[in-house]
C-alpha cells in the first residue's frame, strides 16, 4: 500500500468516526463519510467493503489502543491505588487523543449492529482477563461478579459520558459559551485533576464495597 493510499484509508476512518459520533451509525451515509474524508465513495468499498467494514476497523483500532494502554499501566506487582491512577490517566489520554473513535467504540451503539457483536465481545473478554488479576488482589474477582462489574466498568463509562457531553456541546456550538460562563479550561491541568478525582472516586467506592462485603458499615 502506497503512502497516499495509507493516508486516504486513515482519512476515511477519521471521517467516519466523526460522522458516526455525530449522527449515529444508522443515520450515517457512505456519501457523507466520503465527503468528510475528501475521497471517492468507491474508495470506502475498496478499502473496507462498505460502512460495516469501516465500523469494524474503528472498533479494532480503538480497542487495540485501549488494551495497549492497559498493558502499559497495569502491573500485578503494584498496589491497587497505583494501578487505578495510571489507568485513569491513560483512559483520559485515550479519549482526548481520539475522541470520536473512542466514543464510537465504547458507546452502546455498536452493540445494536450484529456484525460488531463478536468483535466487541472478544475485546471485552481480553479486558476482563487483564483486569481480573488486578482487582482480584483487592478481593473483587469473578467470585463476586457484581462488585467486579462495578469496579471494572465504572471509569470507562464515566469518561465516555463526559466526552460525549463535551462532543455534543462542541457540535452544537455551546462549548465556548460554557467556557466563558464558568471560566472553564479543558486543558492538561483540568484533565489531570479529573483523572485524579475519578481515581479517588473509584478507590473510595472499592473501600465501601470492601466494608459492605465484610459486614461493616456502609
Amino acid at each position: 500500500m502506497t503512502t497516499d493510499q495509507q493516508a486516504a484509508r486513515s482519512r476515511i476512518l477519521t471521517a467516519a468516526a466523526v460522522v458516526f459520533a455525530r449522527k449515529g451509525y444508522g443515520a450515517a451515509g457512505i456519501r457523507e463519510i466520503a465527503q468528510e474524508a475528501g475521497v471517492n465513495i468507491s474508495m470506502i468499498s475498496y478499502y473496507f467493503g462498505g460502512k460495516e467494514g469501516v465500523l469494524k476497523e474503528i472498533i479494532n483500532q480503538a480497542f487495540a489502543r485501549y488494551i495497549a494502554m492497559l498493558d502499559e499501566c497495569l502491573d500485578p506487582g503494584k498496589d491497587l491505588d497505583e494501578n487505578i491512577r495510571c489507568a485513569a490517566h491513560g483512559l483520559i489520554r485515550f479519549f482526548r487523543e481520539r475522541t470520536e473513535e473512542a466514543i464510537v467504540a465504547f458507546d452502546i451503539m455498536p452493540l445494536t449492529i450484529p456484525e460488531s457483536l463478536d468483535l466487541i465481545a472478544g475485546f471485552k473478554l481480553k479486558i476482563l482477563e487483564k483486569l481480573s488479576g488486578i482487582f482480584g488482589k483487592a478481593g473483587f474477582g469473578m467470585d463476586d461478579p457484581a462488585s467486579y462489574g462495578l469496579v471494572a466498568g465504572t471509569m470507562p463509562m464515566l469518561v465516555l459520558t463526559h466526552f460525549q457531553g463535551l462532543f455534543a456541546m462542541q457540535e452544537t456550538g455551546k462549548l465556548d459559551e460554557l467556557r466563558e460562563q464558568y471560566q472553564l479550561k479543558y486543558d492538561d491541568a483540568y484533565f489531570n485533576d479529573y483523572a485524579d478525582k475519578m481515581a479517588d472516586f473509584v478507590l473510595g467506592g472499592i473501600e465501601r464495597l470492601k466494608a459492605r462485603n465484610a459486614g461493616g458499615e456502609e
